[in-house]
């Protein structure tokens, strides 16, 4: 209730999980009358965690002076949690196929990025960058002619008519060694419309 709250400081619900520089930031921001922004983590009085997305600002008194500051703040924790959950999905997804030596993919046919499990940068020998994003075209031109005109119909089969498939092809790394895979594809659907395709790729040369 509000009388535990009245006549405390932040320090009731600090979570400890953030460092003194943190702080000493967002206040030497603030004091010098600048807006912070940020995301904080806090500690609720039943010891679980939540986030804020904080809005800090300076007020004034009629001298231009700082008087005061006022906070603005949205819960977060569902956001920040779902994007938890998505972080460890994927580390148990790049786990499960460098076991079973199987690649992941997806394509986003709003922004044309394919997105690539670990495990599908290793089949193709490609190293992994932060700062670079494949895309549709990257990934065709690792299959080898005949293959590259048959994994290029399939895949325009599936983004237009929303047609799976499962094939086997020619394929050569990008160290120039020829492979040969299987992969699969099919399309995933939001309000009855084509958003993405997705599948797998294993190398079966073996």
């Amino acid at each position: 209730n509000k009388d535990e709250l009245l006549g405390k400081t932040h320090k009731l619900i600090t979570s400890g999980m953030h460092s003194k520089a943190f702080f000493k930031n967002m206040w030497s921001t603030i004091s010098s009358g600048q807006i912070w922004t940020g995301l904080i983590k806090n500690k609720r009085k039943d010891g679980q965690f939540y986030y804020v997305q904080s809005i800090i600002s300076p007020t004034y008194d009629f001298e231009g002076l700082i008087d005061g500051y006022i906070a603005i703040r949205f819960d977060a924790t569902q956001q920040i949690e779902l994007r938890q959950d998505y972080k460890k999905t994927v580390h148990i997804l790049n786990e499960t196929g460098s076991i079973a030596k199987v690649g992941g993919w997806e394509l986003n046919l709003q922004t044309n990025h394919l997105s690539w499990t670990d495990e599908t940068y290793k089949i193709f020998e490609i190293d992994k960058r932060i700062d670079q994003q494949p895309n549709l075209s990257n990934g065709i031109e690792l299959f080898t002619s005949p293959s590259k005109e048959i994994i290029e119909r399939a895949v325009q089969e599936a983004i237009v008519n929303g047609i799976p498939y499962s094939l086997e092809l020619e394929a050569r790394t990008v160290k120039g060694r020829k492979i040969w895979v299987y992969t699969n594809g099919k399309a995933n659907y939001r309000d009855g419309k084509i958003v993405s395709i997705s599948g797998t790729v294993q190398d079966i040369s073996d």
